[in-house]
């Protein structure tokens, strides 16, 4: 916004603050609204219309898989049978009771074990 100063009358100025008190403005913007709809361009007609248009974008015009009608999530996991609460179906644990096995344990004990390294790959 652009600040201007004007000078008006002594009458014109107390008629303009009572006005603009009547509409709960100040004086400031009462004065650049009646400026604004003094201005020629876009008329009350057109802007509805473009309003107008603009919520009927905006309400869309219900396609499929716009996101209303996208299902929810637990309708998607109820086809495959898992729920929030259950787990899905896991490998069972190793049978050795707690024994390192070869590709296991943490990042430390596979270096330890020298399976960090790579091989390369035989291609013949």
């Amino acid at each position: 916004m652009k600040n201007v100063t004007i000078t008006l009358d002594e009458k014109v100025a107390h008629w303009a603050r009572v006005e603009a008190a009547k509409a709960g403005m100040s004086l400031s913007r009462w004065i650049g609204e009646k400026l604004r709809a003094e201005m020629p361009g876009e008329t009350d007609d057109e802007r509805r219309l473009r309003l107008g248009r603009l919520e009927d974008f905006l309400s869309g015009p219900g396609w499929p898989g716009i996101a209303g009608d996208l299902p929810k999530r637990d309708e998607i996991y109820a086809e495959r049978g898992v729920y929030r609460h259950q787990r899905a179906d896991l490998q069972p644990r190793s049978e050795r009771g707690g024994e390192a096995h070869e590709g296991g344990g943490s990042a430390a004990e596979r270096h330890a074990r020298g399976l960090d390294r790579h091989e390369p790959a035989n291609d013949q």
